[in-house]
């Protein structure tokens, strides 16, 4: 995570936060909810800061990520290259793959099931 991407995190949480207030109505339930998106290295620590007010956690959180990418103990991700993603498309599954390899070795012979239709049609 990079400090750009928990500025991000926090821009986009802020904007959901307007959209559904229910969800984080009480401070202490947005705080917590906003620990939660946070990499698993940086919610101990901005939990065991205790943070009183929304300001605050997020301030926490950005210091706290950037000091970590500085020290090198936290790795920055790698953005994917332009045009590719990591998401999989419902075609290219194995699960796929394999019914489609299935139906095309199977033999069909079309024209003894026509023959039959025509057979059951006619009598």
């Amino acid at each position: 995570m990079k400090d750009s991407e928990v500025q991000a995190y926090t821009t986009r949480f802020t904007e959901l936060a307007v959209l559904c207030p229910g969800m984080v109505t009480p401070v202490d339930k947005k705080i917590e909810r906003y620990i939660w998106g946070l990499a698993p290295q940086i919610q101990s620590l901005v939990t065991a800061a205790r943070p009183v007010t929304f300001e605050s956690a997020k301030s926490i959180a950005v210091r706290l990520t950037d000091q970590y990418i500085r020290h090198g103990t936290m790795v920055q991700r790698a953005d994917p290259p332009l045009g590719e993603s990591n998401k999989r498309k419902p075609w290219e599954s194995s699960h796929n793959k394999d019914e489609v390899s299935d139906i095309r070795s199977e033999e069909y012979d079309e024209s003894d099931s026509e023959s039959e239709e025509y057979d059951e049609c006619t009598n």
